[in-house]
C-alpha cells in the first residue's frame, strides 16, 4: 500500500512538473516589434493603450525600437507640434517612419512600413497606423 502511494505521488509530481511550464507558456502574449523612425526636428510621443498601456518617446533624428505585445492599440500620437489619435495594428512588425516637419511623405512606405506626415496621416483600409476624427 506504501509502494502504491509513493508511486502515485511521483507520477503526481511528474504530471506537475511537466505540464506547469506548459500552462504557464500559453498564457505569455505574442509580441511584435515596433520599429520608429523619427525624422522630424523634435520628439515624436506614442501612446499606446491595449491590454497594457505603452507610453513611447523618440528623440528627434533618431531611431528607437519597441517590443509590445500583438495587438491592436487605441494611439495618441504628438509630433512637429501637432496630436492625433487613431489605431495601430501590431499584429506584426511595423515600422512608421515621421517624415520631417512640413514635408509630405515622398510615398507610402514598404509592406509594415508606414510614412508618418501628420498633417497628412494615413486613413485608408490597408494602414496599419490610421487616424480616427
Amino acid at each position: 500500500m506504501k509502494k502504491t502511494v509513493v508511486l502515485a505521488l511521483m507520477i503526481l509530481a511528474i504530471l506537475f512538473v511537466g505540464v506547469l511550464p506548459a500552462l504557464a507558456a500559453e498564457h505569455e502574449p505574442e509580441m511584435s516589434r515596433l520599429t520608429v523612425v523619427n525624422k522630424t526636428d523634435g520628439k515624436v510621443f506614442l501612446q499606446l493603450n491595449g491590454t497594457n498601456a505603452h507610453f513611447l518617446t523618440i528623440g528627434a533624428g533618431s531611431t528607437a525600437e519597441f517590443t509590445v505585445e500583438r495587438e491592436e492599440y487605441v494611439r495618441q500620437t504628438w509630433a512637429c507640434g501637432a496630436y492625433a489619435k487613431g489605431l495601430l495594428d501590431m499584429s506584426s512588425q511595423v515600422k512608421l517612419v515621421f517624415t520631417p516637419c512640413g514635408i509630405e511623405a515622398p510615398n507610402a512606405g514598404e509592406p509594415t512600413q508606414e510614412k508618418i506626415d501628420m498633417a497628412d496621416s494615413p486613413g485608408g483600409l490597408y494602414w496599419r497606423y490610421q487616424d480616427v476624427e
